[in-house]
Protein backbone atom coordinates (compact mmCIF):
# COMPACT_ATOMS: atom_id res chain seq x y z
CA UNK A 1 0.00 0.00 0.00
CA UNK A 2 1.12 3.24 -0.94
CA UNK A 3 0.71 5.98 2.19
CA UNK A 4 1.65 9.20 0.54
CA UNK A 5 2.87 9.77 -3.09
CA UNK A 6 4.44 12.98 -4.01
CA UNK A 7 5.27 12.45 -8.35
CA UNK A 8 7.11 15.91 -8.43
CA UNK A 9 9.04 15.39 -5.36
CA UNK A 10 10.45 11.57 -6.56
CA UNK A 11 9.43 10.53 -3.00
CA UNK A 12 6.84 7.74 -1.75
CA UNK A 13 5.82 6.51 1.36
CA UNK A 14 5.10 3.00 1.40
CA UNK A 15 3.92 0.51 3.90
CA UNK A 16 6.37 -2.11 5.48
CA UNK A 17 3.77 -4.58 4.90
CA UNK A 18 2.87 -3.99 1.32
CA UNK A 19 4.52 -6.80 -1.08
CA UNK A 20 7.26 -4.79 -2.82
CA UNK A 21 6.37 -5.82 -6.44
CA UNK A 22 3.02 -4.48 -5.64
CA UNK A 23 4.40 -1.25 -4.65
CA UNK A 24 5.87 -1.21 -8.09
CA UNK A 25 2.90 -1.87 -10.02
CA UNK A 26 0.96 1.11 -8.75
CA UNK A 27 3.96 3.59 -8.98
CA UNK A 28 4.70 2.82 -12.58
CA UNK A 29 1.19 3.93 -13.39
CA UNK A 30 2.02 7.36 -11.79
CA UNK A 31 5.31 7.18 -14.34
CA UNK A 32 7.65 6.17 -11.49
CA UNK A 33 9.56 3.68 -9.41
CA UNK A 34 11.73 2.09 -6.83
CA UNK A 35 15.13 1.69 -8.02
CA UNK A 36 15.53 -1.63 -6.06
CA UNK A 37 14.74 -5.35 -6.81
CA UNK A 38 13.50 -7.21 -8.38
CA UNK A 39 12.30 -9.20 -6.35
CA UNK A 40 10.59 -12.41 -5.79
CA UNK A 41 6.77 -12.58 -5.79
CA UNK A 42 5.82 -11.93 -2.20
CA UNK A 43 8.84 -10.75 -1.19
CA UNK A 44 6.85 -6.94 1.78
CA UNK A 45 9.04 -3.93 1.73
CA UNK A 46 10.35 -4.96 5.29
CA UNK A 47 11.51 -8.21 4.39
CA UNK A 48 13.71 -6.07 1.79
CA UNK A 49 15.31 -3.73 4.08
CA UNK A 50 16.07 -5.94 6.84
CA UNK A 51 17.53 -8.45 4.59
CA UNK A 52 19.23 -5.89 2.43
CA UNK A 53 17.92 -7.85 -0.59
CA UNK A 54 19.36 -7.24 -4.10
CA UNK A 55 18.25 -7.42 -7.72
CA UNK A 56 19.56 -7.02 -10.76
CA UNK A 57 18.96 -3.11 -10.70
CA UNK A 58 22.10 -3.30 -8.11
CA UNK A 59 24.13 -3.21 -11.33
CA UNK A 60 22.82 0.24 -12.34
CA UNK A 61 21.72 1.99 -9.08
CA UNK A 62 23.59 0.20 -6.63
CA UNK A 63 21.26 -1.30 -3.25
CA UNK A 64 18.72 -0.31 -1.16
CA UNK A 65 20.34 2.15 0.80
CA UNK A 66 20.99 4.52 -1.53
CA UNK A 67 17.43 4.99 -2.19
CA UNK A 68 15.87 4.21 1.30
CA UNK A 69 15.23 7.89 3.22
CA UNK A 70 13.47 7.23 6.45
CA UNK A 71 11.15 4.60 8.19
CA UNK A 72 8.90 4.71 10.85
CA UNK A 73 9.86 1.93 13.28
CA UNK A 74 7.86 0.14 16.21
CA UNK A 75 10.00 -1.33 19.17
CA UNK A 76 8.65 -2.31 22.94
CA UNK A 77 9.35 1.16 24.08
CA UNK A 78 7.30 2.28 21.14
CA UNK A 79 7.12 4.29 17.79
CA UNK A 80 9.22 6.92 16.24
CA UNK A 81 10.91 7.82 12.66
CA UNK A 82 14.83 6.92 12.08
CA UNK A 83 15.48 10.28 9.97
CA UNK A 84 13.38 12.36 7.56
CA UNK A 85 12.32 12.45 4.12
CA UNK A 86 15.30 13.92 2.56
CA UNK A 87 18.70 12.37 1.84
CA UNK A 88 21.11 12.76 4.49
CA UNK A 89 24.01 14.91 4.17
CA UNK A 90 25.56 15.89 7.22
CA UNK A 91 27.51 13.87 9.86
CA UNK A 92 26.57 11.49 12.53
CA UNK A 93 24.53 8.55 12.87
CA UNK A 94 22.29 7.50 10.10
CA UNK A 95 20.03 4.91 12.31
CA UNK A 96 17.84 4.39 8.89
CA UNK A 97 20.73 2.25 7.09
CA UNK A 98 21.11 0.70 11.08
CA UNK A 99 18.05 -1.13 9.70
CA UNK A 100 19.23 -2.42 6.55
CA UNK A 101 20.64 -5.95 6.71
CA UNK A 102 19.55 -5.91 10.47
CA UNK A 103 17.48 -9.20 10.74
CA UNK A 104 14.68 -7.57 12.09
CA UNK A 105 16.56 -7.53 15.33
CA UNK A 106 15.40 -4.15 15.75
CA UNK A 107 11.60 -3.27 15.48
CA UNK A 108 8.85 -3.45 13.06
CA UNK A 109 9.44 -1.63 10.04
CA UNK A 110 5.38 0.37 9.65
CA UNK A 111 6.41 2.60 6.95
CA UNK A 112 9.33 3.22 4.57
CA UNK A 113 9.82 6.25 2.44
CA UNK A 114 11.85 5.85 -0.54
CA UNK A 115 13.67 8.02 -3.33
CA UNK A 116 12.05 7.29 -7.09
CA UNK A 117 13.02 7.80 -10.60
CA UNK A 118 11.02 8.08 -13.29
CA UNK A 119 9.99 4.55 -15.32
CA UNK A 120 11.70 5.39 -18.34
CA UNK A 121 15.08 4.86 -16.36
CA UNK A 122 13.78 1.22 -15.54
CA UNK A 123 15.90 -1.53 -17.28
CA UNK A 124 14.83 -4.61 -18.66
CA UNK A 125 15.22 -7.02 -16.44
CA UNK A 126 16.98 -10.56 -17.56
CA UNK A 127 18.21 -12.33 -14.90
CA UNK A 128 15.63 -13.53 -12.63
CA UNK A 129 15.45 -13.59 -8.70
CA UNK A 130 16.69 -16.36 -7.04
CA UNK A 131 14.18 -17.86 -5.33
CA UNK A 132 15.91 -21.24 -3.84
CA UNK A 133 19.60 -21.86 -3.90
CA UNK A 134 22.78 -20.63 -2.05
CA UNK A 135 24.21 -16.90 -1.74
CA UNK A 136 28.38 -16.55 -0.96
CA UNK A 137 28.76 -12.55 -0.16
CA UNK A 138 32.94 -12.42 -0.46
CA UNK A 139 35.25 -9.82 -1.08
CA UNK A 140 34.85 -8.11 -4.96
CA UNK A 141 38.14 -9.38 -5.40
CA UNK A 142 37.94 -13.05 -4.90
CA UNK A 143 34.76 -12.87 -6.66
CA UNK A 144 36.48 -14.22 -10.05
CA UNK A 145 38.10 -16.98 -7.95
CA UNK A 146 35.09 -18.41 -6.37
CA UNK A 147 32.76 -18.20 -9.32
CA UNK A 148 35.83 -20.01 -11.48
CA UNK A 149 35.82 -22.67 -8.81
CA UNK A 150 31.77 -23.12 -8.54
CA UNK A 151 31.75 -23.96 -12.58
CA UNK A 152 34.66 -26.50 -12.33
CA UNK A 153 32.24 -28.16 -9.62
CA UNK A 154 29.37 -28.21 -12.13
CA UNK A 155 27.34 -24.89 -10.43
CA UNK A 156 25.54 -22.55 -11.49
CA UNK A 157 25.83 -19.34 -10.74
CA UNK A 158 24.88 -15.49 -11.50
CA UNK A 159 26.24 -13.17 -9.58
CA UNK A 160 26.93 -9.04 -9.22
CA UNK A 161 31.05 -8.77 -8.85
CA UNK A 162 30.88 -5.25 -7.97
CA UNK A 163 29.30 -6.46 -4.78
CA UNK A 164 31.17 -9.34 -4.38
CA UNK A 165 27.49 -11.17 -3.95
CA UNK A 166 27.07 -14.99 -5.86
CA UNK A 167 23.85 -17.04 -6.44
CA UNK A 168 24.03 -20.38 -6.53
CA UNK A 169 21.28 -22.49 -8.05
CA UNK A 170 20.73 -25.78 -6.44
CA UNK A 171 22.33 -29.07 -7.97
CA UNK A 172 22.85 -32.78 -7.20
CA UNK A 173 26.71 -32.27 -8.08
CA UNK A 174 27.03 -29.22 -5.31
CA UNK A 175 26.76 -30.00 -1.64
CA UNK A 176 26.12 -28.17 1.26
CA UNK A 177 29.50 -29.66 2.77
CA UNK A 178 31.21 -28.60 -0.45
CA UNK A 179 29.93 -24.95 -0.50
CA UNK A 180 30.55 -24.64 3.16
CA UNK A 181 34.27 -25.48 2.29
CA UNK A 182 34.89 -23.19 -0.21
CA UNK A 183 33.15 -20.36 1.73
CA UNK A 184 35.39 -21.52 4.66
CA UNK A 185 38.50 -21.46 2.18
CA UNK A 186 37.62 -18.04 0.66
CA UNK A 187 36.33 -16.29 3.86
CA UNK A 188 33.08 -15.83 2.50
CA UNK A 189 29.43 -15.70 3.67
CA UNK A 190 27.09 -18.57 3.13
CA UNK A 191 23.07 -17.95 3.08
CA UNK A 192 20.74 -20.16 2.21
CA UNK A 193 18.12 -18.13 0.13
CA UNK A 194 14.19 -19.70 0.11
CA UNK A 195 11.34 -17.71 -1.27
CA UNK A 196 13.63 -14.97 -2.07
CA UNK A 197 15.33 -14.35 1.25
CA UNK A 198 17.62 -15.73 3.87
CA UNK A 199 16.82 -18.48 5.94
CA UNK A 200 17.73 -17.70 9.74
CA UNK A 201 20.63 -19.72 10.39
CA UNK A 202 22.49 -19.22 14.44
CA UNK A 203 25.54 -20.33 12.57
CA UNK A 204 25.85 -17.94 9.88
CA UNK A 205 27.82 -14.94 10.91
CA UNK A 206 25.34 -12.15 9.27
CA UNK A 207 27.49 -9.26 11.15
CA UNK A 208 30.20 -9.90 8.30
CA UNK A 209 28.13 -10.11 5.14
CA UNK A 210 26.16 -7.11 6.31
CA UNK A 211 29.80 -5.38 6.76
CA UNK A 212 30.72 -6.52 3.15
CA UNK A 213 27.59 -4.96 1.87
CA UNK A 214 28.17 -1.47 3.65
CA UNK A 215 31.82 -1.28 2.55
CA UNK A 216 31.54 -2.53 -1.17
CA UNK A 217 27.82 -0.95 -2.54
CA UNK A 218 27.85 2.33 -4.07
CA UNK A 219 27.10 5.31 -1.80
CA UNK A 220 26.33 7.20 -4.43
CA UNK A 221 22.96 8.93 -4.26
CA UNK A 222 21.60 9.91 -7.67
Amino acid sequence: MIISHYPADLMAVVSGSAEVNAIQDALKVQGQFIPIGPFCEGITIEEAIIHNLIGTFSDQFGTLQNWLLNTTLRTLAGEFSTGADVMKNVSGYDLTRLLIGSCGKLGMILRATFKLLPVEYQPVSGQPPLNTGFRLITLPSEFSKIVKNLHSLGAQTAGFENLGVIDILPSELLSLRKLREIAEEFGAELLEICHGKPVENENANSGFALQIFRLFQDDTRS
